[in-house]
């Protein structure tokens, strides 16, 4: 299937790891000209040199893209180097979610800067990004931006692991991608939310070692025994399909939607 993504120009936020990682390695597969944008040089480089080893084009970044200043500058290099971003990949996370964060934060324990940073991460990163390609989006008469957001933007976080910064600042993701589809859809562009659940990636193995288990111990203990859905993490690369999918021209009539990709286990109806 052909997802007519050659020759396109895609900006992949937090792409350097994880889902962001695969999303990349994908669209590039795909043809697409690809530019991460991540923190740090070490794993940044690392994923440049192996999506171009596999025969993709990609380049990378260094930038901050909860802020707006990085967020332009990296746009201002993708355009330089490949030509203005047709395609936007926002994939940044909670402050609690990252290593050395925890795991339950409630009312109590969330100060009101770790707010303000959640907002500023989760939805202001957005509103940056989307500022920065959509005016040559609309010019073309085309464009794809994708959310890597959470399932729980379906059925929020409850204890035990409450998580009040992800529930307030993804439910404004929500609603920020919905308008965003109803504003921009007359000129061929889309905004859709991929919503993961339980994935294999690094961060994730970290985060079980640090409750002192895996990944493959609560596949056995917790998910199997449920007899829910797949019942397994699921891998980056399914992941990466159902984005590189949205960012297709195949996928022109899927706007303002929030997919979940939880392998079945997911609880919520809608």
């Amino acid at each position: 299937m052909d997802l007519g993504l050659k020759g396109k120009t895609a900006i992949v936020s937090g792409g350097s790891k994880g889902l962001g990682r695969a999303i990349a390695e994908e669209l590039a597969l795909e043809g697409a000209n690809v530019v991460i944008a991540a923190r740090s040089n070490g794993p940044l480089d690392k994923a440049v040199a192996e999506i171009r080893a596999k025969g993709g084009e990609a380049s990378g970044v260094i930038a901050d893209m909860a802020n707006e200043a990085a967020v332009n500058a990296a746009v201002a290099f993708a355009t330089a180097t490949y030509g203005a971003p047709a395609i936007a990949i926002a994939n940044l996370d909670t402050p609690d979610a990252r290593p050395g964060g925890s795991f339950s934060v409630g009312l109590e324990d969330a100060t009101n800067a770790d707010f303000r940073d959640a907002y500023e991460t989760l939805v202001m990163s957005i509103v940056h990004l989307s500022r920065a390609v959509l005016p040559v989006m609309k010019e073309r008469g085309w464009g794809r931006i994708v959310n890597i957001g959470s399932k729980s933007m379906k059925a929020l976080h409850a204890p035990p692991t409450q998580k009040i910064l992800s529930n307030v600042g993804r439910l404004g993701v929500v609603g920020l991608m919905k308008t965003l589809s109803f504003e921009y859809g007359k000129y061929g562009i889309t905004a859709n939310i991929a919503a993961t659940g339980q994935f294999a990636t690094d961060l994730a193995r970290d985060a079980y070692a640090a409750r002192g288990t895996t990944i493959e111990a609560f596949e056995e203990e917790v998910m199997k025994p449920t007899g829910l859905g797949v019942c397994r993490f699921g891998r980056p690369e399914e992941m990466a399909a159902l984005v590189a999918f949205l960012c297709s021209t195949r996928a022109s009539f899927v706007s303002g939607e929030t997919i979940t990709i939880t392998g079945g286990m997911h609880k919520s109806i809608f």
